[in-house]
């Protein structure tokens, strides 16, 4: 895999986990005022899974970047 396709992509689920997480919310929140005993089992999942989204993007760009580093190291 290239690095910067492999940036790219680590960015791209950053950007889509962060808008996840925005949208759960909402929908969280939105559930707990309109009705407080409705079921908020599945907004509560669904912003752990946008966590991990984030979580697991966030080590891939950290990891190209100790890429990179390593690789500007090496050469100079």
């Amino acid at each position: 895999m290239r690095i910067d396709s492999a940036l790219g992509t680590s960015l791209q689920g950053l950007k889509q986990g962060q808008q996840r997480l925005v949208e759960s919310s909402q929908q969280l929140t939105a559930a707990a005022t309109a009705a407080p005993q409705e079921n908020l089992t599945a907004p509560i999942a669904e912003l752990q899974r946008a966590r991990d989204q984030v979580e697991v993007s966030a080590r891939v760009v950290q990891a190209v970047d100790q890429t990179l580093n390593n690789l500007l190291k090496a050469f100079s």
